[in-house]
């Protein structure tokens, strides 16, 4: 069983946990195990936050490394917050970091020959929660394969009934065009503030492959308009195999 690692920056002194999560079937990672679960039950609902530990040397680097069990062939998220009180509250507790992993043969794609190598057939597209901070605009990001259809989910925590949202792209943080005109969300529960958007291949099979950048906004009731989260995208080309043809 190969050692996955785990790695995140933040305010030295911090308390620091990650959910992971598998993407293929939404089950969670125990984190007394390290095997995972249906999030509809199992142990992993109980036990989902595996602690980081601060480097002794490089303070405010967290990390952990994962081996306890096999990983399967897909794409996971891990998501990492800073506690507040005692026990970890992921509901309240502040999101500072989201990242991917691909995952084949039980170790994390890192270089693109092993890339290449991923059997995409097997691979959700990747799936981001982010935490809506009261004040702040959070930069997260993530990987993006064009000429693929992309699936994001996101929860805000928060009532957003009547409240309208949209997730948009463009090549240049300064034009006044995007390149992926703005997608309403479906909003799943409004009461609790989760949505979910498509972005279909047709959107992206024309784009170049290079940096994006990504914006989700939020449209209230009264017409203002509020950025939520914005996005630093590496949009990479599709992977062309047999199953192409």
């Amino acid at each position: 069983m190969a050692l996955k690692r785990i790695t995140v920056g933040t305010t030295s002194g911090s308390s620091v946990y990650c959910i992971i999560k598998r993407e293929s079937n939404g089950y969670l990672m125990n984190a007394s195990t390290g095997s995972f679960y249906a999030t509809a039950g199992g142990d992993a609902v109980a036990k989902p936050c595996l602690s980081l530990s601060e480097h002794t040397v490089i303070k405010g680097r967290y990390d952990v490394t994962e081996g306890r069990t096999v990983w399967p062939d897909s794409l996971y998220s891990v998501t990492a917050y800073r506690r507040a009180g005692a026990s970890p509250v992921p509901a309240n507790d502040t999101v500072i970091g989201i990242h991917n992993m691909y995952v084949k043969d039980d170790t994390e794609v890192l270089v693109e020959e092993d890339l290449a190598a991923v059997n995409w057939d097997k691979i959700s597209s990747p799936v981001l929660v982010a935490q809506n901070l009261i004040g702040v605009t959070p930069v997260v990001r993530f990987n993006m394969i064009m000429d693929r259809t992309i699936d994001l989910n996101f929860d805000l925590h928060s009532d957003v009934t009547g409240d309208t949202f949209y997730f948009a792209m463009k090549n240049d943080r300064n034009n006044e065009y995007y390149d992926v005109r703005p997608i309403e969300c479906t909003i799943d529960d409004a009461t609790n503030g989760l949505l979910s958007l498509t972005i279909p291949e047709t959107d992206t099979q024309n784009l170049d492959s290079s940096k994006y950048y990504g914006e989700f906004m939020r449209l209230t009731v009264s017409g203002k308009y509020q950025t939520l989260v914005l996005f630093d995208i590496d949009l990479f080309p599709a992977i062309v195999s047999s199953r192409d043809f």
